[in-house]
């Protein structure tokens, strides 16, 4: 029925309802936090292709003989701690709205227990 972990008792309805309060509380932490990650992930990404897009044309400038293949990898090589930051913030974002949808189930399943549990009262 409505259990956690290695716990063989069910929940009691008190229990089920401070859960859910817990976790209503942590997902308006996270909804709170979404613009704030939303601007860093744009602003990473901003940063990642400047940096690409100048790093391309100073090589354009510096090295004209290079192939395509030399100047893709030396712009990876200019590149890999902006890419990675964008990365990092995509992925932060995306945790934060996983989160949200997570714990939106989550929540949905606690509120049918809780009903569950007056029904057979």
């Amino acid at each position: 029925m409505c259990g956690r972990g290695p716990v063989t008792r069910p929940w009691s309805p008190t229990e089920l309802e401070r859960r859910a309060f817990e976790l209503r509380r942590e997902l308006d932490d996270v909804v709170l936090s979404l613009p704030e990650l939303a601007e860093a992930s744009a602003q990473a990404k901003r940063a990642y292709r400047a940096r690409k897009a100048m790093a391309y044309l100073e090589l354009r400038a510096q090295k004209p003989s290079w192939t395509v293949d030399e100047k893709k990898a030396h712009v990876d090589d200019l590149c890999g701690d902006a890419e990675l930051d964008d990365t990092i913030a995509e992925e932060l974002l995306r945790a934060a709205r996983d989160r949200i949808r997570v714990g939106l189930n989550e929540l949905d399943f606690l509120r049918t227990c809780i009903v569950g549990h007056r029904a057979t009262v």
